[in-house]
């Protein structure tokens, strides 16, 4: 499983020296606006748009097929893409929250008691975003699967705007917050088990 993660980072290396160029563009914004919450998109970008686009290369150069006739079970390769995708989401937390601490230490950045918070809910939100969207992955390609991504995206932002609007989370009291906050990580961990358990029934049934 190692190597296969290994392949689909050298595979991404071309498209990370492009992410050094948004982190720069970002940490321009950031030091303008005084603020390092931008940082959040930035975990966005590497969690979700990198795992989309090793799909794309795989599929572009036939890579299941040729995978699938290597001693490499089939649940071996859809857990490998679950690491990856673990792995960039806690390099985007990591690069969020370092970046986060430095603007605020030199004055140019927001309150450095919010960036861990922050970082970690930016991190399992977007994290949360690919278990739902990887079983689709595997059982309608990858097309399919970035108009299921946008759909989702819109989804997701028109009901927080909509909550907002209509003040849906006034109702909830503090306690009902931190009860939510406990249970949160069991969800994403239970988010995270139906999702592989899924992908790996949809692509051990996939023809090669």
């Amino acid at each position: 499983m190692k190597a296969l993660i290994y392949k689909d980072l050298c595979l991404l290396r071309s498209y990370f020296r492009s992410l050094v160029l948004m982190f720069v563009f970002y940490l321009l914004i950031g030091v303008l606006n005084q603020n390092s919450s931008i940082f959040a998109a930035l975990v966005g970008v590497l969690c979700i748009i990198s795992s989309i686009t090793s799909f794309s290369y795989d599929q572009f150069c036939g890579w299941d097929l040729y995978c699938a006739s290597l001693p490499v079970g089939r649940r071996t390769m859809v857990l490998a893409k679950y690491g990856l995708v673990m792995l960039l989401t806690l390099s985007g937390m990591a690069i969020m929250t370092v970046s986060g601490l430095l603007l605020s230490l030199v004055g140019w950045g927001g309150d450095s008691a919010d960036i861990l918070p922050g970082a970690l809910g930016a991190g399992s939100a977007c994290c949360l975003m690919v278990m739902v969207l990887l079983p689709f992955i595997y059982r309608y390609g990858v097309e399919k699967g970035r108009i299921i991504l946008m759909i989702l995206s819109v989804a997701i932002f028109s009901g927080f705007f909509a909550a907002a609007e209509f003040q849906v989370f006034s109702g909830f009291s503090e306690m009902s917050f931190r009860m939510f906050l406990y249970f949160y990580p069991l969800l994403l961990v239970l988010a995270c088990v139906v999702s592989y358990q899924v992908s790996c029934r949809f692509f051990e049934a996939k023809d090669l």
